[in-house]
């Protein structure tokens, strides 16, 4: 078995490959966390305050967890109808999202263990990237045209985010030990 925890060049892009993988799967992940943001928006607007917001929360949850990406489309789909330009764009990070969860080292396996099969491999996750960051600013944008139906203004959805965010971080520190605290 190869060692890549050397300083040779093979291990130095052997890290940078799985760094980018990570990264990929990351924004795979912020993406999917988008639409479910939409559909939550959409339940939101369909029960017009009859749920309490507690209970939104609730099926979103539901949502999240019982669906892969795919269904979650789906969803989405069924409410608004995409641009053909977006559905295909939505189509290969689905794609690639599938591929790098499921099935990525295993039909790179060779490339993966030989520099210039990394630099390729490199190259493809970039790509990757760039991917799923479109598709999360093109969904990003639908969540913002959706919230303003509600009154939300860029700024509050900015304090509304910021405030889940301190929410996490509170609840992420409070089950850590203290000799793991800043």
């Amino acid at each position: 078995m190869r060692n890549f925890a050397n300083y040779s060049q093979e291990g130095v892009l052997a890290r940078e490959m799985y760094m980018h993988y990570g990264y990929a799967v990351y924004l795979s992940q912020m993406f999917e966390k988008q639409l479910v943001a939409l559909i939550h928006g959409f339940l939101a607007m369909e029960k017009k305050g009859d749920w309490p917001y507690e209970k939104l929360l609730e099926e979103v949850e539901k949502l999240n967890k019982k669906n892969t990406l795919g269904q979650l489309l789906e969803k989405v789909r069924a409410r608004i109808t995409l641009d053909a330009a977006l559905e295909a764009h939505i189509q290969e990070a689905l794609k690639r999202r599938n591929q790098l969860i499921h099935h990525y080292f295993d039909t790179n396996v060779a490339q993966a263990t030989v520099t210039d099969g990394q630099k390729i491999i490199i190259d493809d996750l970039i790509e990757s990237q760039k991917i799923f960051e479109q598709a999360f600013f093109w969904v990003d944008s639908l969540n913002r045209e959706l919230m303003k139906k509600f009154g939300v203004s860029d700024e509050n959805m900015a304090e509304i985010i910021e405030k889940i965010r301190q929410e996490e971080v509170a609840k992420f520190r409070a089950d850590l030990p203290l000799n793991k605290l800043d």
